[in-house]
């Protein structure tokens, strides 16, 4: 889910690049439950795009500092009545950080993002439309450069918030979405898998160390 946007999630986004604001205010704006504002600034903040702070009674909501945050708003200023919230929802965010960089081949695409193929084509349609992305033959390119930076830094800043989960990290890196970690954690979060040695001792290598 972290990397995942809902239309509601995008809306509330959008209000809080124009000002900050409380729950009250958002949900009198957008005509809906109060509750149901507090759990997407929740959402939003668990992804590092908002934060919320407490001011007496009132919890009022404010643009993050986070590089992926502040690329948003770029972007939202550069198409105010884009409808971003259209074409950027679902799975978008997942393909367009796949697909950041020098683009990436449609096949490779359909095995690494975390939806079925009706739903990557289906983000890809929003992307077209929306002058976001295009596809180069076989290959998927992200041409908006506001885009690009936001879904870069957006898979950055979600490594980030990850890691904070993991002690004892030595080294990490990220290739797209994937990220690899060297930690000495003897309890990484469930959503880890092992790799390299750890991965291939568990089906049966055996291994003699030498010093080098």
């Amino acid at each position: 889910m972290l990397l995942k946007l809902s239309k509601s999630e995008i809306g509330v986004l959008e209000a809080v690049c124009r000002a900050d604001c409380s729950a009250s205010q958002l949900s009198e704006s957008l005509k809906v439950k109060k509750s149901f504002v507090s759990r997407i600034a929740k959402s939003l903040a668990e992804k590092g795009l908002i934060q919320v702070e407490k001011q007496g009674k009132t919890k009022l909501m404010k643009l993050s500092m986070a590089s992926h945050a502040q690329n948003f708003k770029k972007l939202f200023e550069s198409r105010p009545n884009a409808k971003i919230e259209n074409w950027l929802c679902g799975n978008a965010v997942d393909v367009l950080i796949l697909a950041s960089g020098e683009g990436i081949e449609l096949k490779t695409l359909f095995e690494e993002a975390n939806c079925s193929k009706p739903s990557v084509y289906k983000a890809l349609k929003q992307l077209y439309s929306a002058g976001a992305a295009a596809k180069y033959g076989s290959k998927i390119v992200v041409t908006d450069s506001l885009v690009r930076a936001f879904a870069g830094s957006y898979a950055d800043n979600i490594q980030l918030i990850i890691q904070k989960q993991v002690k004892g990290i030595n080294a990490s890196i990220r290739v797209r979405k994937h990220v690899v970690l060297r930690t000495d954690s003897i309890t990484p979060p469930l959503f880890f898998s092992q790799t390299g040695i750890s991965a291939l001792a568990k089906r049966g290598l055996e291994a003699i160390l030498t010093s080098y």
